[in-house]
């Protein structure tokens, strides 16, 4: 081998080039320009040095063939090859497997279930910088979709590399992921799949919904956003696929545009008439929304009454040691006991309440009304000037409920018109809360009140599809390997592995000539 002097420096040129752009690539992720552009100069070294090595080569393999006895020495060359080619070809298409018992990187069967409903082609753009940590898990989270469901095409958009496209995507902000279905875009603004499957359905449901807020008694406005306004409520409202507006009971009927109707606050008592356009509009198969505050029920004892719904001016203070470990004072609620419901179904978190009371049900229920609490307080929860309740255990009494929800078929409704078909008969639904705070700017980002906010309006709307999906179950102790083990791994299984068993062919060999 003359000529062993000169290919040396190309071999080692080849591999530091190789190596440089596995560490910039893991650092800056795989579509920066600079690691391909070492890669493409690893490539070229290498390819050189085979070329200028051929000879070489081709003498080595034809020695090895002459000298060598039938033995393993061909057989881990061959298993260096192969797993040095396997190497390369994962690092390019990987190979997705899920060996996790709850499948935290597959898709669960509501996603799934959601991407088989249709079969119009969806594009999923996530729109992330290089620099951007998040770009690389967007990218496997994409991908997911995209080996879950041929109609799924991914696309990763750079704003400040192509601006062209993301003035033609209408961009305002990166670390968004767009989703576009038919000339429909909706955005998934958390990397997360029920963000993103809601998203999908959102783009294949693209009808928006009317919520109308009452307006007129003191309640809380949508276009204020300070901490006691709708503002921000008003936005993640949008953002899920309705459209917010504020209503006075006086001036107009309600509507059937009108897909639900909310009462968040009110301070001054109802009039009569408007009572009365609440009670025909759930007469009528309407959703209604009501969180009161403690000794303000807005004259509506006598209407909730009806349903079984019972109102006192009873004020809960916590002291729960989840309420005292994250700071608040007793009359903040920090609740984690719900009902097996829709709307909570698929686990929730913290929900805090600053100021809430009690909503209960009647102990003998209305016939044909489906009523149950939606949230109670813990043990420790205690009634302001009332201890126990006659007829009441001691732990009973320290268990309130603070939300309740309830639905039942409208009465005479349904009847056929000449020559139609009989409709079906709708539903009313309602939900009582005992606290307008948790909605405001103040509390909406509160642990996950904002979750709760928005699967509330999608029961109420009926929009029971965005609630499928639920949140990942990340219970357990989990493996947590930084980004330093992560390419100790991919060093170790795509470099040194192969190498070894590379090394131990050629022992072998050399000691059987």
């Amino acid at each position: 081998m003359n000529g062993g002097g000169r290919l040396l420096p190309l071999l080692l040129v080849a591999l530091f080039l190789g190596a440089l752009a596995g560490a910039l690539a893991s650092l800056a992720g795989p579509d920066a320009y600079l690691p391909r552009l070492l890669g493409l100069g690893a490539i070229v070294s290498f390819a050189a040095f085979l070329y200028r090595a051929r000879r070489e080569i081709g003498f080595l393999f034809v020695r090895a063939r002459r000298v060598s006895e039938p033995g393993p020495a061909i057989t881990w060359l061959l298993a260096a090859a192969v797993f040095g080619v396997g190497a390369l070809v994962l690092a390019r298409a990987p190979v997705r497997m899920d060996w996790t018992e709850r499948g935290l990187n597959r898709l669960s069967e509501a996603s799934r279930a959601v991407l088989e409903a249709n079969d119009a082609p969806i594009e999923l753009i996530g729109v992330f910088r290089e620099d951007d940590p998040r770009r690389a898990r967007a990218f496997d989270v994409l991908e997911t979709y995209r080996k879950s469901a041929g109609r799924i095409r991914v696309e990763m958009v750079d704003p400040d590399r192509r601006p062209d496209r993301a003035r033609q995507l209408g961009l305002n902000r990166s670390a968004v992921v767009l989703v576009r279905s038919g000339g429909v875009v909706e955005e998934a603004l958390e990397l997360t799949e029920a963000s993103i499957s809601q998203a999908i359905l959102r783009a294949e449901n693209p009808r928006r919904l009317r919520i109308a807020f009452v307006t007129g008694h003191g309640e809380r406005r949508l276009s204020a956003s300070g901490r006691g306004g709708l503002a921000p409520l008003a936005a993640s409202l949008r953002e899920v696929g309705y459209e917010p507006a504020e209503v006075s009971l006086l001036e107009a009927p309600i509507g059937e545009e009108t897909a639900v109707l909310a009462l968040i606050g009110p301070r001054r008592e109802l009039l009569p008439a408007e009572i009365t356009r609440l009670r025909e509009h759930l007469d009528g198969g309407g959703r209604l929304l009501l969180c009161l505050e403690p000794g303000a029920d807005a004259g509506l004892g006598e209407l909730l009454r009806g349903s079984g719904v019972i109102l006192d001016s009873l004020e809960v203070f916590d002291e729960s040691p989840a309420t005292r470990g994250l700071g608040f004072g007793p009359r903040v609620v920090v609740a984690s006991d719900y009902a097996d419901h829709p709307i909570l179904r698929g686990g929730m978190g913290y929900t805090v309440f600053p100021g809430v009371r009690r909503i209960g049900l009647a102990e003998e229920m209305i016939w044909g009304v489906n009523a149950e609490p939606l949230i109670r307080t813990g043990p420790r929860a205690r009634l302001v000037g009332l201890e126990e309740e006659p007829g009441e255990t001691a732990a009973e009494a320290r268990v309130r409920s603070i939300a309740v929800v309830q639905e039942w078929e409208v009465t005479g409704t349904g009847e056929a018109r000449p020559g139609e078909p009989v409709p079906e008969k709708p539903f009313a639904r309602l939900v009582v809360v005992g606290d307008s705070d948790w909605l405001s700017g103040g509390g909406i980002e509160l642990f996950s009140n904002r979750d709760l906010a928005t699967r509330s309006f999608h029961w109420l709307a009926r929009r029971e599809f965005l609630l499928r999906v639920p949140p990942l179950d990340r219970s357990g102790t989990p493996i947590r390997i930084g980004l330093g083990g992560l390419r100790t791994l991919s060093y170790l299984l795509g470099g040194a592995v192969p190498l070894v068993l590379l090394g131990v062919g050629i022992w072998l060999w050399a000691r059987r000539r």
